[in-house]
């Protein structure tokens, strides 16, 4: 008794998918097999696993069998038809000689003008004779090329039929070597209704985490799972789960054996070479004595005998989503997008500019995943109200973790930055040579509301005791997270200006060179 199925669930990994594949049947009392024929060729036949209601279910079997299609029945039909686009072709090559051939007698007829010109000239051909006799010939050769292109356009369309025909014959005229997957439960039923429950793993499956980031009064996160299968089989209507659990074959640690440590003898000094000898004897090709010294590689290998290379495995917490909706998703490879949920994160925004690379600011928010769901490390694209901004990407975010996104420039806040002054003190103190730099930034905010500004800079640090640098500024001290990099903070009004500017000195040797000044 064959049963027929239908997948109801699908479970995706990153790697891999566990189907269900469900069955409703009316089994007379007794015992009976069950057949489940044609499962995926790329499920693993060892994690295929069977459920009952409604009966006993006492074994489960499963095979992986090889079969030949039988060569079609229509294949010596697409041999005659392959021999008669053949010799339509050969018609068509010799259609096409003989007007060539009439087109090139034309083209000679037409050339020969001093036979016409000697014939008019003795009163043999009146000149209108020869105007009829030109336009005669122009109209023979202008129908002749015209059935030539013809006869060209037939040929192709011809030569493209043979192909196909060709190619069919080749699919069709073969036997065909295929595999399947059978499973086969035996019941033991009372004549009640069953329900089958059959499930397994299938490989050619995966899906990786999306984000689309909206920007407003809060920071509106959409995520999303892009899933690709090419399994053979479409999933039609199904329920969907994505699962985080990582993909590993290892699923214990590995185990130490004994790591030995042993002395290092130095090698002896080698023996001086003999008179009349260049270099040291060679050495003789026989097994090497007991207390014989180590060579360096050698003593490598001992040190880290035993001692096995194993793979770190990193995996974070196991989520499953479960999907509200059901989905269909193609056995093609194509890219379906799904939703996962959609989340509201109060958010701090920030406007980070480095005026030294580019005169522009950069939105950025910070937020905590105070949501229930484990944010997988992604790309996500940016958008502010409805505009796309660009793309961006998101590391793994656990609930409860705070996290930063940069999404994209801000042209309401303006930044220009200039160099006001690079001057070296015509006094020098000592043997001491004295360069000044000042560079002013100016801000404009445009937005209606007011904006927090993170302010980066950059001056030189030195890498030796005699060249030394120092900030001098008027403005509010900035802070110096790295050396050389100076960051100032502060609150910017909506529709305000403000001027930040800075000093710095280097002073060096009269009589060193310095490089990476300018």
């Amino acid at each position: 008794m064959n049963a027929e199925t239908r997948i109801e669930r699908v479970t995706i990994y990153s790697d891999r998918a566990r189907i269900e594949r469900v069955a409703r049947l009316h089994i007379p009392p007794g015992r009976h097999v069950i057949a489940i024929p044609d499962l995926p060729v790329l499920a693993d036949e060892n994690s295929v696993r069977a459920s009952v209601r409604g009966a006993k279910l006492l074994s489960l079997d499963v095979k992986r069998s090889r079969y030949l299609e039988p060569p079609s029945a229509n294949a010596h039909e697409l041999e005659k038809k392959i021999e008669d686009l053949t010799d339509q072709i050969s018609l068509i090559d010799r259609s096409i000689a003989v007007e060539q051939e009439r087109s090139a007698h034309f083209e000679k007829l037409g050339g020969e003008t001093l036979a016409i010109a000697r014939g008019i000239a003795s009163g043999r051909m009146e000149i209108s004779k020869h105007t009829e006799l030109e336009s005669s010939i122009a109209e023979e050769k202008k129908a002749s090329t015209n059935r030539i292109i013809q006869l060209s356009k037939q040929k192709r369309q011809t030569v493209r039929e043979l192909a196909k025909a060709d190619l069919e014959y080749k699919n069709a005229g073969n036997a065909v070597s295929r595999e399947r997957i059978e499973c086969s439960l035996e019941v033991e039923s009372e004549g009640k209704e069953v329900e089958m429950q059959i499930s397994y793993i299938v490989g050619s499956a995966s899906w990786l985490p999306r984000y689309d980031f909206r920007l407003g009064s809060k920071l509106l996160m959409q995520y999303l799972g892009a899933i690709r299968q090419k399994t053979g089989e479409a999933w039609q209507n199904v329920e969907l789960s994505l699962s985080t659990a990582p993909a590993s074959d290892q699923i214990a640690p590995v185990e130490f054996s004994t790591w030995f440590l042993h002395e290092y003898v130095p090698p002896p000094p080698r023996p001086a070479a003999a008179p009349g000898m260049i270099g040291a004897p060679p050495m003789q090709a026989s097994a090497r004595a007991a207390d014989a010294p180590f060579e360096q590689e050698e003593v490598d290998a001992l040190l880290y005998a035993g001692m096995e290379d194993s793979t770190s495995v990193s995996s974070g917490a196991s989520i499953t989503y479960t999907l509200t909706s059901r989905f269909d998703i193609p056995g093609n490879g194509e890219e379906k997008k799904v939703p996962v949920t959609v989340q509201e994160f109060a958010r701090e925004l920030e406007y980070v500019t480095a005026p030294a690379n580019g005169e522009q600011a950069f939105r950025r928010v910070r937020f905590t995943n105070d949501s229930a769901y484990l944010l997988l490390g992604g790309p996500g694209f940016v958008y502010y109200d409805q505009d796309f901004v660009g793309n961006t990407s998101i590391e793994e975010t656990p609930p409860g973790q705070k996290r930063e996104l940069y999404l994209g420039i801000e042209s309401r806040i303006r930044v220009k930055r200039e160099l006001k002054l690079r001057e070296t003190d015509k006094k020098l103190l000592g043997d001491t040579k004295r360069i000044r730099f000042r560079y002013q930034i100016d801000l404009e905010n445009h937005l209606p509301e007011e904006a927090v500004i993170i302010l980066r800079e950059q001056i030189p640090a030195s890498t030796h005791a005699s060249i030394k640098v120092k900030l001098e500024t008027q403005e509010s001290k900035p802070e110096l997270p790295l050396p050389g990099i100076l960051e100032w903070k502060f609150t910017l009004p909506a529709g305000a200006k403000r001027e930040v500017s800075y000093d710095y000195v280097v002073e060096h040797p009269q009589n060193m060179t310095i490089l990476g000044l300018h």
